[in-house]
């Protein structure tokens, strides 16, 4: 046994990281941080990677195993792997994935129970995401990196697993596109994790329950600006600040639309940016015109009070609706980004372009100029995302 093949070196291994151990066995950190040993054979006739073992953790007896393994594989002969030979440049993940799946069956390398847990998996996670319908060539790196980055969060260890799945799938398919993106997308998630860490906005993401919650705000008793401001804001998803000073100029209603002045942004202090212009639903056109018009802002604090205070607002949703944990004001930015980009139609392709939901938010992208020019050309699409957005939490369709 190789002075290399020790518990401890092997343990230091970085996912993607390969080390000999002798006698053309390697060990293997995989992108899900699991490890597999391979060993370098001659398979029809060609030097070929044949995986002999797979551990989640690394231990002596596992190590002495894959030794073991490695001298039976090398009596033996195997054919390479098959494929169904259907696949093409312009496949899609979901066919990859199908297809990779049948020549793992023909050769028989996951167990019943590995087999069942990871088409769990798949089904549960990677068949709900906008892309998984779309060529996997055009999958790029910041598709996925979206879509794993509060799974990571939330449960880091499904995260792993689904990235051992979407490299297979990738390298599965490597002849048509090339090179798997996986590990660029797991050295992403791992500079984000290293990032100062940010405030978190707790956010109901299940519509059902959210439609729950806008009946509960139309409903609320007490003072009418702070209902009226919670429910403009479920429905335009806008910073809370935004939205308590929001004065009756900001809007043309014959137009439909918001225009929040630059300097009121939280962003304010960027001129080339331009105003934010919000292109609203029908459903809250009418309810601004119906709503009484009490002086220069919509939603009037008592007494001597311009506006109400954004904290009347969070107290609102925190203790009134009793959604303290479950759900805050800023929540509805999270709640419409994630669920705008999950959003796909019969076909499975995503109803929505990112930039809109992006440009709704007004989220930087990192280039001010390139935001300024595309403000205008999103500000549509953004519409329809409200538009949606209103249909769904009203029950209209």
């Amino acid at each position: 046994m190789s002075g290399l093949a020790t518990v401890s070196a092997l343990s230091k291994l970085t996912p993607g990281e390969r080390v000999s151990l002798g006698r053309s066995l390697y060990c293997k950190r995989n992108l899900d941080e699991s490890f597999s040993f391979i060993l370098r054979k001659k398979v029809d006739g060609a030097a070929k990677d044949v995986k002999v073992a797979r551990e989640d953790t690394i231990t002596k007896a596992a190590i002495s195993a894959a030794f073991a393994a490695a001298e039976v594989a090398r009596k033996t002969t195997a054919p390479a792997t098959p494929t169904t030979g259907t696949l093409t440049a312009s496949s899609t993940m979901n066919q990859v994935w199908d297809d990779w799946l049948a020549s793992i069956d023909q050769g028989g390398k996951w167990s019943t129970r590995n087999r069942k847990s990871n088409v769990d998996r798949v089904n549960a996670h990677l068949s709900t995401w906008p892309m998984w319908r779309r060529p996997l060539a055009s999958v790029t790196v910041a598709d996925l990196y979206a879509q794993l980055l509060p799974v990571r969060k939330d449960t880091p260890a499904q995260c792993r697993k689904l990235i051992g799945l979407l490299n297979g799938i990738f390298i599965h398919h490597s002849d048509h596109i090339g090179a798997s993106p996986m590990p660029t997308v797991v050295k992403k998630l791992a500079n984000s994790s290293k990032a100062a860490p940010t405030k978190h906005h707790h956010a109901i993401m299940d519509l059902d329950r959210l439609r729950e919650v806008v009946k509960k705000i139309r409903n609320l008793t007490g003072e009418a600006s702070v209902r009226n401001a919670a429910f403009l804001q479920c429905l335009t998803a806008q910073r809370t600040g935004e939205v308590i000073q929001a004065q009756w100029s900001q809007f043309d209603l014959d137009a439909g639309t918001w225009t929040i002045p630059r300097a009121a942004m939280k962003i304010s202090d960027d001129p080339r940016r331009g105003d934010h212009v919000l292109n609203l639903s029908t459903q809250c056109v009418q309810w601004l015109k119906d709503l009484p018009r009490e002086g220069e802002f919509l939603f009037p604090g008592r007494m001597q009070a311009d506006t109400i205070t954004s904290e009347a607002v969070s107290k609102a949703l925190r203790i009134t609706l009793g959604l303290h944990n479950e759900h805050v004001p800023h929540g509805w930015r999270s709640s419409l980004s994630t669920l705008a980009r999950r959003a796909v139609d019969k076909d499975g392709r995503p109803l929505f372009n990112g930039d809109w939901v992006e440009s709704l938010l007004d989220h930087l992208s990192g280039n001010a100029v390139e935001d300024a020019y595309n403000r205008g050309a999103h500000a549509a699409g953004a519409g329809q995302v409200l538009q949606w957005w209103s249909n769904e939490l009203l029950g209209a369709k």
